[in-house]
């Protein structure tokens, strides 16, 4: 019987790893909080707002006042008064509110290892394969960049928490 090479085991284990991801990325169940207590959770942190209409505004949370929300708009998905800048959202518009917060460098630092290591690996397995030096040469490089980025990329969304917020009366 003869055993898979080491094109075919490489290849099971990355596609292995690319489907067990989005796993890495679910959401827990959202938490519930008075109006009173969001800005002591949001404050200062990237935020996603679902208005009841169904836009989204990202950007950072600045306040909170009695009758809404002050943010620096980055973006919106619709045209409407969120588009970019400081903006008051009212606090009835508000359905949901995504919070991002980073929790260390750690998932970045041994994604951009594993890239590297990977890339090491990979690419000096394609470039031997390659017909010349040069072409051997930058099959090597595009690998081993290409799987360092791509792992610290990964990484940095491990290293990213994401609550959802819904507010309750």
């Amino acid at each position: 019987m003869r055993r898979a090479g080491f094109g075919r085991r490489t290849l099971a284990c990355l596609l292995g790893i690319i489907l067990g991801a989005p796993g890495a990325f679910a959401e827990a169940k959202p938490l519930q909080l008075k109006w009173s207590e969001i800005i002591a959770f949001v404050g200062h942190n990237k935020i996603e707002l679902t208005l009841r209409d169904g836009t989204v505004v990202s950007g950072e949370a600045v306040t909170t006042r009695d009758d809404s929300l002050v943010m620096s708009v980055s973006g919106s998905t619709s045209v409407g008064p969120y588009t970019s800048g400081s903006a008051a959202v009212p606090r009835q518009e508000i359905a949901s509110i995504k919070v991002k917060r980073g929790r260390g460098t750690f998932g970045r630092s041994m994604g951009l290892a594993v890239g590297v290591i990977s890339g090491l690996g990979l690419g000096g397995y394609a470039g031997g394969h390659a017909n010349s030096a040069g072409a051997a040469l930058s099959i090597f490089v595009a690998i081993t960049a290409g799987a360092a980025v791509s792992g610290a990329l990964l990484g940095r969304k491990l290293d990213q928490r994401v609550t959802l917020v819904v507010i309750v009366p």
